[in-house]
């Protein structure tokens, strides 16, 4: 009986871990989902990520390099990850309730990345770049349920004219196989 009861808090506290981990919205999903998300981001080397439902939080303009598939601690549940470079950051942490009502984001400087980093994505985070500037969130643009504060984020035209070359040019990066299964 003791094993018995052992074995149910361990499993309790192993689903609670996992809850907490997948708290974040779209950060874990099925393998259809994020197939959906590379083949969204196929087309893109630029995307923003911006945690619209935090109390503060940094725009950042990434390129992407690559991307890939990864498995996550929960069964059926993967995580898309994107190796990327921070090219712009907001110069301070910008609250959705202070978010521009134009959506316009005018306090992006330049980063200091200079070699790049990889991070999972929660679609719910991430925008990516449907023309003009304007970026919407990949989680909404798929048609998935998200809580977003802020729909869409505008790059001023005198930072995104340098960028266009890079977003209609063929992609370096081949997303690790990920698109040709």
């Amino acid at each position: 009986m003791k094993t018995f009861c052992t074995l149910l808090v361990a499993l309790a506290w192993m689903l609670g871990i996992t809850a907490a981990c997948a708290a974040d919205q779209l950060q874990w999903n099925d393998r259809s989902v994020c197939f959906r998300a590379a083949t969204r981001l196929r087309g893109h080397s630029l995307l923003i990520s911006y945690c619209s439902q935090a109390c503060t939080d940094d725009v950042e303009l990434w390129t992407v390099r690559d991307l890939r598939l990864a498995d996550t601690a929960a069964s059926g549940l993967f995580e898309l990850q994107v190796a990327a470079r921070c090219i712009y950051r907001s110069s301070q942490s910008i609250a959705p309730s202070r978010f521009p009502r134009s959506g316009v984001v005018s306090n992006l400087v330049q980063s200091d990345d200079p070699v790049g980093f990889r991070a999972g994505l929660d679609l719910a985070y991430t925008y990516i770049h449907v023309g003009d500037g304007v970026f919407v969130c990949l989680g909404t643009a798929l048609g998935l349920e998200c809580t977003v504060r802020v729909p869409a984020i505008i790059v001023p035209h005198a930072l995104m004219s340098p960028l266009h070359a890079a977003e209609t040019s063929p992609r370096p990066y081949a997303h690790s196989g990920l698109l040709s299964r």
